[in-house]
This record gives C-alpha cells, sequence and structure tokens, in this order.
C-alpha cells in the first residue's frame, strides 16, 4: 500500500455495545460465538437488504447463537398456550374428554381490569386450564362486561374456536417498550390482581388468522398454573 492510499477502519462500536466486550476473527475451526464476525456481517447485511438501514432491529439470540433481524415483526417464541373460545365452558370440557381423553382441567371465573382502543373496563370470564405435555389448554367462555373481542369469535356450530396463542415474556417493561416502539395494534391490555400477572393481546388475523398474547407472571404464579 502506497502512502497516498488511506487505511479502511471497519468500525464495530455498535456491535461492541451490545456485547459488552471486543469483536474479532479467528475462530473459523473453533464453534461460532457470538463474537464471531462473520456472523455479524452476514446478518448486517440481512437488515439492511431488508429495511434499507441497520438500526436496532438486529437483536442477537445468544441462546441459538445468531443474530436475527425482527423489525416490526411479533414474534412467536416461548409459546406455551393455545386458548379457544367457546359458548358452553362445560360442552367444551366435555368435547376433550370424549374425542381427546382428557378431563384435567382447573376451572375458576375471573374478573379483570382491561384497556382497549374502545376504552377501560372490567372483562367477566368462566375458564379452564389444561396442561397437555408442555402445551397449555385455556377454554374462555365471555359472560359479562368488556369481552367483545371474545364474543365476535363465538362459533356458531361447533364447541369452540381457536381465539388466541400465547407467548411468555420474562421482561415485561422491556418488552412493554418496545411494543409501543414497533408500534404493535394492541387490542387488549391487562394485570392480574396483585401485580402477579401483566398481559397483552395483538392482533395477527391479517397473518395468521388469530390473536396473539404475550404475558408475564411471577414464579409463583406461573407454579399455581401448573406451569413447567
Amino acid at each position: 500500500m502506497s502512502n497516498s492510499e488511506s487505511v479502511v477502519t471497519l468500525d464495530l462500536s455498535d456491535i461492541e455495545r451490545r456485547l459488552g466486550q471486543k469483536v474479532g476473527g479467528g475462530q473459523l475451526w473453533e464453534p461460532c460465538n457470538k463474537t464471531d464476525i462473520r456472523r455479524w456481517v452476514m446478518a448486517w447485511t440481512m437488515s439492511i437488504r431488508s429495511t434499507g438501514t441497520s438500526d436496532d432491529g438486529l437483536l442477537w439470540d445468544a441462546g441459538v447463537g445468531r443474530a436475527s433481524w425482527r423489525g416490526q415483526h411479533m414474534f412467536l417464541q416461548n409459546h406455551f398456550q393455545n386458548a379457544y373460545v367457546t359458548r358452553d365452558i362445560k360442552k367444551a370440557i366435555a368435547l376433550f374428554r370424549t374425542h381427546y381423553d382428557f378431563e384435567n382441567f382447573m376451572e375458576f371465573e375471573t374478573a379483570n381490569e382491561i384497556s382497549t382502543p374502545a376504552g377501560r373496563g372490567i372483562s367477566v370470564t368462566k375458564m379452564a386450564l389444561g396442561w397437555i405435555g408442555d402445551l397449555q389448554y385455556e377454554l374462555i367462555e365471555p359472560v359479562s362486561g368488556m369481552v367483545d373481542i371474545f364474543k365476535a369469535d363465538l362459533p356458531d356450530r361447533y364447541p369452540m374456536r381457536l381465539h388466541h396463542i400465547c407467548m411468555r415474556v420474562s421482561d415485561w417493561d422491556s418488552f412493554r417498550a418496545e411494543v409501543d416502539r414497533r408500534k404493535w395494534p394492541v387490542v387488549i391490555e391487562g394485570s392480574g390482581k396483585g401485580g402477579q400477572l401483566q398481559f397483552i393481546y395483538v392482533d395477527a388475523r391479517e397473518s395468521l388468522g388469530h390473536y396473539l398474547e404475550y404475558c408475564w407472571m411471577t414464579p409463583e404464579r406461573w407454579a399455581m398454573l401448573g406451569g413447567r
């Protein structure tokens, strides 16, 4: 290189502030780790191709050792529950018993204060929760109050209909801030008594045909519901 040529330096400061350590190379013959510059270059390129920018949409998934770009997209990680709406919760439980040989549901009625685009109020529902393996089944019978979102999906012919699936969130404050930043279409937001539960419903009907629920709960509440 002649003296007239300038030295090109790759600016890694934005990556290193995410990792909390220096990024380097030299891992060509080792399992890929989070400081491997090759992974960051590939992920950064995909981000720019998708959005025209390389902003904070680039996220590192330390659990699987890869970078991913989510942009405004909702996520399905930590899915633990399928929820159905029904006009008669007893008939829905009976269907699980006669068709699927399962009847170990915990039944209760709940009244939660919720916020919706239409306002704030109390939603009263009958509910049943049961675990089959690592998947929880939730049955919901709307009773009174702000239950329009459940009533709108009640089936005419069938005992029940899939209404939403639920993902568990570990850090509610950070997650909720991301929801606002990404402008997800929130249709319900509420909390359980005593601050043991926080939840939102997001409208994903255009892509999945149903809603997505995201919830946070204390370890005690998770254990009380039979969580694994």
